[in-house]
């Protein structure tokens, strides 16, 4: 988004909003999520962002499902372990094209049997603006991982995730 022109960015957001409504059936504003977060440092670029009602919210997991290498019970667990780890308002990348199918569910049972609550990403006090600096220094087996936390036990974790897109 960075090497984008004024016009060519103006194209890319209102295409990318325009195939959102007509699949999804919401506006995704004010929520928006800078390519492999580049350029969440840019003041310029967040204005560029801010000038078309959206803000660019960041991620604390990143479990790199894209990875070909990467297994669906690995992703499971790097999901499970760096949500714990991270923390009430764990916010994860995840994208809509690998090839691999995840059970979704069973994260969503796994995290929830942990005390995780699954809320909405506006929902959120401090939905994440940048991007953890740690997240290619922790790597899980065969994944990489955000820096996690000290767990806590599980009869004290509440994880915040969130599940849906935002409101309308």
């Amino acid at each position: 988004m960075p090497l984008l022109s004024r016009s060519g960015f103006e194209i890319d957001i209102r295409s990318a909003e325009a195939v959102i409504r007509d699949y999804v059936g919401v506006d995704p504003r004010p929520w928006f999520r800078l390519p492999f977060g580049e350029g969440w440092d840019d003041a310029k670029l967040q204005h560029r962002i801010e000038l078309f009602g959206y803000r660019h919210v960041g991620w604390h997991v990143d479990v790199q499902e894209w990875r070909p290498e990467a297994t669906a019970p690995e992703v499971e667990e790097a999901i499970v372990a760096g949500t714990l780890a991270t923390g009430d308002g764990a916010v994860i990348l995840l994208h809509t094209w690998p090839r691999l199918t995840l059970s979704v569910e069973n994260v969503i049972l796994r995290l929830a049997d942990r005390g995780a609550t699954f809320v909405r990403l506006d929902d959120l006090p401090n939905a994440p603006a940048g991007l953890p600096l740690e997240a290619e220094e922790t790597p899980a087996p065969g994944l990489a991982l955000a820096q996690p936390r000290e767990p806590s036990a599980p009869s004290d974790v509440e994880t915040h995730v969130p599940i849906a897109p935002a409101r309308p």
